[in-house]
């Protein structure tokens, strides 16, 4: 915090400048300045009110938590140490980490409690337009929900979350892979196996190992 005293064309004039940073988060950084002031009495009350603004404002970004790549950073931290899940092994928790920096680009530089049902959405909606299949969109989903469910817990995403287990719980989505019917039922398939192997079809053990 300080105020500087200036001239502007022969005029005598005041100027306050403060910065906060976070008390337990040093990346947050908020600064606010005013010019042109026209008395040293109105600089210092004008400086007390900024610095209780300023103050206010770091302590309400403080209270959302961490970025998603600094949730997402810790989390590997945990795991890697096994305060995550003793069954994880270094390869899932890397796939986990490899999966979410490259299918969640935009939430990286975001506040995770800032992050929505709608931000959820656009990852999934992304990756079927990315032509992805169903089955790594399934492992992407959960990799969201392991990591951001386990930062709440911890404390890491705070604020008021719009959704308390993460922005993909939950969110189902109609498979883009053509099921194949099948060609028999199973009374179909029985009927079949019975009268080959009556008849000793020669094919009776290939349908037997197929079915």
């Amino acid at each position: 915090m300080a105020i500087t005293e200036y001239e502007k064309d022969g005029i005598k004039f005041y100027k306050v400048y403060v910065n906060i940073r976070g008390k337990d988060n040093k990346r947050i950084r908020v600064q606010k300045q005013l010019n042109d002031i026209q008395s040293r009495s109105a600089a210092l009350k004008d400086e007390k009110r900024l610095i209780k603004e300023v103050t206010e404002k770091v302590l309400k970004l403080e209270g959302k938590g961490l970025l998603w790549k600094e949730v997402l950073y810790r989390w590997e931290l945990a795991a890697k140490k096994g305060l995550v899940n003793s069954k994880s092994n270094y390869h899932s928790i890397l796939d986990h980490v490899s999966r979410l920096t490259r299918y969640t680009p935009t939430w990286l530089e975001k506040t995770a409690s800032d992050i929505s049902r709608a931000d959820g959405r656009n990852i999934l909606n992304q990756a079927r337009i990315n032509g992805l299949s169903d089955g790594l969109i399934h492992k992407i989903i959960s990799s969201i929900n392991i990591v951001f469910i386990w930062g709440i817990e911890e404390g890491f995403i705070q604020g008021n979350l719009t959704n308390s287990k993460g922005p993909v719980y939950g969110l189902g989505f109609e498979s883009s892979e053509e099921k194949v019917k099948p060609i028999l039922t199973l009374e179909e398939v029985r009927k079949l196996l019975f009268e080959s192997k009556i008849r000793n079809h020669p094919w009776y053990p290939i349908w037997a190992m197929s079915f």
